[in-house]
This record gives structure tokens, C-alpha cells and sequence, in this order.
């Protein structure tokens, strides 16, 4: 029970419903207790930490090479990391459950590439990459470089390339080493970024299965 000491108006110590009074180097005070919150961790709600717990995983393993080119100069009153999670965790499911052709790797005015073909060499981990540049591609993009990017979902990890090769190339060659086996879905997106750093283009997506 709360305790008035000076008037109606004066300060007080104790609890009244969930407002709590006390005092501080002389100083009356009174806060607010939390609320009691309900979580009957539903199915929806289980739908949600998951696709949530799974772009924060997917994040953290970006976040030394594409987060720096891709998300951090563009996103806005918060990090890149933030932008990337809050974007994939309306996409993302489980590891194992993701449509992972939606998740999206980069977002920008950069006109989107043709992602033609992406081979993966199981022995080598060597990647072979081709893409087109749609019809009335801006020439000052022509050395916007490409970053090449993969999710292993077998042992939950992402990985991103800079493949150091320019837009205008039309292809690269890279190595991933991912140890992936015959029977493994490859997927893949490349994503490029203006020489300046300043622009970068929406990330386009590949998946293939690699045979024996």
C-alpha cells in the first residue's frame, strides 16, 4: 500500500495499482511497472521468431563483407543490419523452410542484372557466374562491381564474394569453397555497387542443383 507523507500533492513511497513511489537523494519520484505480458507462444507467434531468428543468423554472416557495400550507406536513423533483418524477416521462414529465391541480399536505383548462369564445381568449390545488363543500361554503371552471395543451409551459413569483376565483364570466376556435394541446391545471388559506393542495384537470384 502507498503512503502519502506530505498532502494530497506531496510525494509518496509504496505501490498504488502499478505506479511505484519513492524518493531519491531527497527527491520524490514515481514510475511505472511493467505491464504483464501475455505470450501464449502460438503458432503464428513461433512463425514469426523463427523467420526473425533466421535473418538475424543470415545477417551476422554478411556482416563483414556485404553489409559495409550493400546496406549500411543506404539505410536510414538505423544500421544496415537492421534494414537487412527487418526486410528478410517478412520473407524468411526456417533455415530449411525459406523461400530463399525472395530473400533479398541488396536493394537500390542501380538498374537489377540477368543472373544467366551460376555453376558451382563440387571438387573445387570454383564458381562460374554470367549475367546481362537490361536493355538502356547507364554507362556510368560500367564499373559497378559485382559481389556474389550464398547461403549454405546445411550448417546454417551465409557467405558473400567480391568477385572484383566490373558489370561490363558479363562474367566471373570465383571460388566459394563451400564444400557442397552432388544433390545440394547452389543458390545465388549477385549484387552490384557503384564505383563510387554511393548507388547499388536490387539483388538477383539463381538456384541450381548440382549434379553428380
Amino acid at each position: 500500500m502507498g503512503v502519502i507523507k506530505r498532502g494530497i500533492l506531496g510525494g509518496f513511497s509504496g505501490r498504488v495499482a502499478n505506479v511505484v513511489g519513492g524518493s531519491w537523494k531527497g527527491i520524490a519520484y514515481m514510475r511505472a511497472l511493467p505491464l504483464s505480458v501475455a505470450n501464449p507462444n502460438t503458432p503464428a507467434q513461433q512463425t514469426v521468431r523463427e523467420a526473425f531468428t533466421t535473418a538475424v543468423e543470415c545477417g551476422k554472416q554478411l556482416v563483414a563483407v556485404l553489409m559495409p557495400v550493400a546496406w549500411n550507406p543506404f539505410a536510414e536513423r538505423k544500421s544496415g543490419f537492421n534494414a537487412f533483418v527487418g526486410v528478410n524477416s517478412k520473407i524468411m521462414a526456417g533455415w530449411e523452410t525459406t523461400t530463399w529465391a525472395n530473400v533479398i541480399m541488396s536493394e537500390g536505383k542501380i538498374p537489377q542484372p540477368s543472373l544467366d548462369v551460376a555453376t558451382y564445381d563440387t571438387a573445387t568449390g570454383d564458381v562460374e557466374l554470367e549475367w546481362s545488363l537490361p536493355a538502356g543500361w547507364p554507362a556510368a554503371y560500367d564499373n559497378a562491381k559485382c559481389f556474389a552471395s550464398n547461403v549454405k543451409k546445411k550448417l546454417k551459413s551465409a557467405i558473400c564474394v567480391d568477385t572484383l569483376e566490373t558489370a561490363d565483364a558479363l562474367a566471373a570466376s570465383i571460388n566459394m569453397g563451400l564444400g557442397l556435394e552432388a544433390g545440394d541446391v547452389f543458390d545465388c545471388w549477385i549484387t552490384f555497387v557503384s564505383d563510387d559506393g554511393k548507388d547499388v542495384s536490387n539483388s538477383e537470384f539463381k538456384a541450381t542443383i548440382l549434379l553428380p
